[in-house]
């Protein structure tokens, strides 16, 4: 992948039991801790934000990886990033304003920017990876100030510097390679940020990872919480977290080491000089390569399919209802606006890249389509996910019908809105060329998905999805055994009351 210096190879080590050290071998040691310290999904997570982090390494990436998780709060998605929050290349921002990467704040004057007492943010960042755990705060803007926001991010996202005009302190521009990771957690995000986004161009890669846990799960939790020092635990655990990841990454960085190195010829000013380089970020950027011609093609056919899927889902399409003379229900829809599939097959494909060499293999592989499956359906707005879910995704609560195909019941069901909304949401993927709506008499309207995508349907497919739950059978069968043992415990409690009278 690399050309690495054969003294730097020799000196990678032995373990305990006298085994060559790779990065193969230590991430399989993080793995360990991980996992036992948390489960199989924080350790996902992990792995998705350490690509993020090493994605600079790489000569031809292009395209700044921008990977938000997003969940309900403390759901442990803001713990992941607390694990990494002391590398070299980490810059973490409790608070985040976009425009702070080039401010024209009146309070900052002009020799200050100049001389470099007041740094621009955008300065800060190349080629590390900037860690805000809270962008739900600008996902929760008001959507004018939320698409201004979106706007000044999406034009850093292009890696290539940025550049704004003020009154207070006029044309301001900086150019180069501005490359960078970004790593987020939100809350759910809003329609309204949805649409926003869609209108700006979307650069983000969202991770949504919800647990779906039975009612008996969550009551153990909280009994585990009444009966420990829990705070302290969770104090203790990220800690050891935090050791082990930052023992796995300053490994990478000793032991992937180029024979001679130049710094990029476009590197932002300051940072032209390896020393300069090292002290800004902790490591040399720009040094790997990536040999597609071992990765595999099925995998790579799958990930393409997937990109095309999900760009077709995320289409601006506007829909309205209107009532005809006989005052029946009747949905009408505007033209569907599609986004180009480049943007989002090149995120996918630099990430899957990235992620294979984190795992210490230098070819992409099935153990990465787990990452592209949840990135890509975790993009897709949460309205229009609902249904794709719908489709293919069998475990769900009140799915009944088979593969490929949901009724506008279950839907119903199982997000809670209106019918009139459902209708909405089944028109809406239609006019996206997803599948077919078919208006039943007397009966639930059926979403039939159209052949071309039934690769969704794959055996192959969902075998990598939602690797991480830890139960396969469905939710509301569940959560009636458990109300129903609350109930028995009720009914042995009165029955004991009436003993004891």
């Amino acid at each position: 992948m690399t050309d690495i210096d054969a003294q730097a190879r020799k000196e990678m080590g032995i373990d305990s039991e006298g085994n060559d050290k790779t990065i193969t071998t230590e991430v399989e040691r993080l793995r360990t801790v991980i996992v036992g310290l948390f489960d199989e999904r924080t350790w996902l997570m992990l792995r998705m934000v350490l690509a993020v982090h090493f994605s600079p390494m790489f000569k031809n990436a292009s395209n700044p990886l921008a990977l938000v998780f997003v969940d309900s709060s403390s759901s442990g998605k803001t713990t992941v990033l607390d694990f990494c929050d002391e590398l070299p290349m980490s810059l973490k921002l409790d608070a985040f304003t976009p425009a702070s990467f080039l401010t024209q704040s009146a309070n900052v004057k002009k020799k200050e920017l100049e001389n470099g007492k007041h740094p621009d943010l955008i300065s800060l960042i190349p080629y590390r990876t900037l860690l805000l755990p809270e962008l739900g705060v600008m996902f929760g803007q008001p959507k004018e100030i939320l698409a201004h926001s979106y706007g000044v991010l999406a034009r850093v996202l292009d890696g290539t510097g940025y550049s704004n005009a003020g009154g207070v302190h006029g044309l301001r521009s900086v150019k180069g390679d501005y490359f960078f990771g970004l790593c987020g957690a939100s809350t759910p995000i809003k329609q309204t940020a949805w649409n926003e986004m869609g209108k700006v161009g979307n650069r983000l890669l969202l991770a949504s990872l919800p647990v779906r846990e039975r009612t008996v799960d969550r009551y153990s939790t909280a009994m585990k919480i009444f009966t420990s020092d829990s705070k302290s635990e969770y104090r203790v655990k990220v800690k050891k977290a935090k050791h082990a990841v930052n023992t796995y990454v300053e490994f990478v960085i000793e032991h992937t080491y180029p024979r001679s190195y130049n710094p990029p010829k476009d590197a932002p000013e300051g940072l032209s000089d390896k020393k300069a380089l090292l002290d800004h970020c902790g490591y040399l950027p720009r040094i790997l390569t990536w040999d597609p011609k071992g990765d595999d093609m099925d995998v790579l056919e799958m990930t393409g399919m997937l990109a095309e899927f999900v760009t077709a889902c995320r289409a601006q399409a506007s829909t309205w209802i209107d009532k005809d003379l006989e005052n029946k229900t009747e949905v009408n829809s505007q033209t569907v606006e599609k986004e180009g599939i480049g943007r989002m097959a090149m995120l996918i494909k630099e990430l899957l890249q990235a992620h294979a060499f984190a795992c210490g293999r230098e070819n992409i592989t099935w153990d990465d389509f787990e990452v592209a499956l949840t990135v890509g359906l975790s993009s897709i707005p949460d309205d229009i996910r609902k249904g794709v879910e719908l489709l293919f995704d069998t475990n769900l609560p009140f799915k009944t019908s088979e593969k490929g195909k949901f009724t506008s019941n279950e839907m119903v069901d199982s997000t809670g809105v209106t019918r009139k909304t459902v209708l909405l949401k089944m028109t809406k993927l239609q006019n996206m060329g997803i599948g077919k709506r078919m208006v039943r008499t007397n009966r639930p309207d059926e979403f039939w998905m159209y052949r071309k995508y039934q690769f969704l349907l794959s055996e192959k497919l969902f075998e990598h999805y939602r690797k991480w739950d830890k139960h396969d059978d469905k939710l509301e069968d569940e959560e009636l055994m458990f109300e129903e043992g609350f109930d028995m415990i009720k009914d042995d409690r009165e029955d004991q009351s009436e003993l004891n009278f």
